[in-house]
């Protein structure tokens, strides 16, 4: 049967974060995407495959192609090498450098290879992505702009915390922007105006264009999910005040951020453990609670064995340390602790949870510390707060033990959702409303080529 609903080419949705967006466009689209993109929503619903609908001779890449491309990203390494490092030695990369690099490099490159192919064989209205600023997928979305397809950015994480770029050293030092799609979908007007701001600010011509439709993530801050059932489920104990200490992902911009962010990393856990040990207070447990992209299971078990062996040092007990269950670690908390603004605490705002933030050294090269607490209307109302030593760790850790205090920040967080018109709705809501966006364009273009 002739499917004739607008065709979506879906690249790099993510199995643990956009299921039930996937399966909400394959109700009301023509859904393709290529195999290193691919997973089935349910079992009912599920996107075709590219290599499925190419002809076998057009899906081989000629090697001469790959090894031309592969060059080329090496040549632009050793200039961003040199740009970090004046005294940089262009030594020649060793042959099992090289043997590492390419099945990375051949992975890219065949993704773009095959949706270049595609779109000879099958009309392309949107093409729909996950992060288009990850190397995975931009090519693909560099090549459907050149084709002049729309393309629709879907952000996983949230930036309405954020500090505005009033609060930037330097602003024509940071890069304000990094999305190249016709249009990215944000969660909310908060976010829109950060990005507004930084685009303006920094005189950045984009022809990118924000909506407000909602992050469509599965797994994140629950309404229906109670204290109760999610201490049960993860085996806490109850009546005490949960601390969850947090870790982020440091995105490395430049080679150097490899390891200089984790070694910051490691030293914030050390610095707010430590800290957590010192306060005379009883009555808390600590969940540690890890980024997602560390659910590789060496990584993990790597980082699990050094964080135990420096809580069993020091005489610290932490009960969890996980990567996942994030709507019930949201429900059980009371307050949280991160070393940047992370994505936890928009959604660990939406439970009227407090966040703080203890930076990490990455953020005092970008920002003014004297303006951390007033650039943004979250931090202003004490929704979240920035603290930059341990002394005020412990400070805020003791202020919002008191139960005065924490009736204060819920009414704070109560009155800014209002102001804002913040509400907590599902991924479900978040993604038909999206699908309805798309609708309403194709629409519009229909009637406009009419």
């Amino acid at each position: 049967m002739l499917d004739d609903r607008p065709t979506i080419f879906a690249a790099g949705l993510f199995p643990g974060k956009n299921k039930v967006f996937l399966e909400e466009l394959c109700k009301r689209f023509r859904v393709i995407t290529i195999k290193g993109f691919y997973f089935e929503p349910s079992e009912t619903l599920k996107p075709e495959l590219a290599e499925d609908l190419l002809p076998k001779e057009e899906l081989n890449i000629p090697e001469t192609e790959i090894v031309f491309l592969m060059h080329e990203l090496l040549d632009g390494l050793r200039l961003d090498l040199k740009e970090i490092s004046p005294d940089f030695s262009d030594i020649d990369i060793e042959r099992e450098e090289l043997d590492s690099f390419y099945p990375i490099c051949k992975s890219v490159i065949s993704m773009a290879f095959v949706f270049k192919k595609l779109v000879n064989y099958i009309k392309i209205d949107m093409v729909v992505c996950n992060a288009d600023y990850s190397g995975m997928r931009r090519p693909i979305i560099m090549e459907a702009r050149r084709l002049g397809i729309p393309t629709l950015n879907i952000e996983h994480g949230y930036f309405a915390m954020a500090p505005l770029p009033s609060a930037l050293k330097d602003p024509q030092k940071h890069s304000a922007w990094f999305a190249i799609s016709d249009f990215v979908n944000l969660d909310n007007e908060l976010e829109k105006i950060y990005w507004e701001e930084s685009c303006k600010l920094n005189n950045i011509n984009t022809p990118t264009k924000f909506i407000v439709n909602g992050t469509p993530n599965d797994n994140s801050f629950d309404c229906n999910l109670s204290r109760k059932a999610a201490l049960e489920t993860l085996n806490l104990e109850s009546g005490k005040f949960n601390i969850v200490v947090a870790g982020t992902w440091n995105e490395a911009h430049h080679p150097s951020t490899i390891i200089e962010g984790q070694i910051a990393h490691a030293n914030y856990f050390i610095d707010v453990l430590t800290t957590l040990g010192e306060i005379e207070h009883t009555d808390f447990q600590i969940i540690l609670k890890l980024h997602p992209a560390f659910s590789n299971k060496e990584l993990f078990s790597d980082l699990t064995q050094y964080l135990n062996r420096f809580l069993k040092s020091n005489n610290l007990k932490v009960p969890l340390i996980t990567n996942h269950s994030l709507d019930k670690i949201i429900a059980l908390s009371d307050l949280l602790i991160c070393p940047h603004t992370s994505s936890l605490l928009w959604e660990f705002f939406l439970a009227d949870v407090p966040g703080v933030v203890f930076p990490m050294p990455s953020l005092y090269e970008l920002y003014d510390v004297d303006k951390l607490n007033t650039s943004n209307v979250l931090f202003e109302s004490q929704c979240m707060n920035y603290v930059f030593n341990q002394t005020e760790l412990i400070n805020i850790v003791n202020y919002y033990t008191q139960t005065e205090n924490q009736k204060k920040h819920k009414k704070n967080a109560t009155d800014l959702k209002k102001r804002y018109r913040i509400n907590s709705i599902s991924a479900r809501e978040k993604s038909d409303h999206i699908c309805n966006w798309m609708l309403d364009y194709f629409q519009k273009d229909q009637t406009t080529t009419d």
